[in-house]
């Protein structure tokens, strides 16, 4: 009995061990928050690392919590803001938050996710980057008043990609099929 319990103590010292060096090196915790058995209480715990590795690690991982997602979307580090964007447990709110971010990466990222409300993509429309209104353009769920506004955008590219879309209303393909620009108007005549 005393063996077995030896056994046991001696085991969960070297658990106990691991667990310490594994979080004491920036490889290690990178490594705990990438493993797919890491619990989501490590991984919120792992979310206020100082190195951003850890934390885009944390914002990759799918169990990673709502709570620490919306955490990290706001992050210092871009790319922990970006990576917590294309998280599919990142909350509709958090993307909400995130479509304002300052940088158009992270927008762009909002505007690709499935789970973005109509409303956020709606607002994202009307962004500053071309890059992010073509990917709300080719977004399923963008309204159809917004796809309609996004047909007379200055920029070809947005355009385009407004005929791509199935919710596209007809009438707004009609418009598309006479536009100034060779591409858009035959990607347009051929929904029509």
């Amino acid at each position: 009995m005393t063996d077995t319990n030896h056994n046991i103590s001696d085991r969960a010292a070297r658990a106990f061990l691991r667990d310490v060096f594994t979080l004491t090196t920036n490889a290690g915790c990178v490594a705990a928050a990438r493993h797919p058995s890491t619990p989501p209480a490590r991984l919120d715990l792992l979310a206020h690392d100082t190195d951003w590795r850890v934390r885009e690690a944390v914002a990759r991982h799918p169990s990673t919590p709502a709570e620490t997602l919306a955490q990290l979307a706001s992050d210092r580090a871009m790319t922990v803001r970006r990576i917590a964007a294309q998280n599919p447990s990142t909350p509709t709110t958090t993307l909400s938050k995130l479509a304002g971010d300052r940088e158009w990466l992270v927008r762009e990222t909002v505007a690709r996710h499935p789970s973005t409300p109509p409303a956020t993509l709606a607002r994202l429309s009307s962004d500053r980057d071309a890059d992010v209104r073509v990917a709300v353009a080719l977004h399923p769920s963008t309204p159809p008043a917004s796809l309609t506004k996004l047909a007379s955008d200055d920029n070809e590219w947005v355009r385009h990609a407004a005929t791509r879309n199935p919710s596209t209303p007809a009438d707004t393909l009609a418009l598309l099929a006479s536009d100034g620009i060779d591409w858009v108007r035959q990607a347009a005549a051929r929904r029509i």
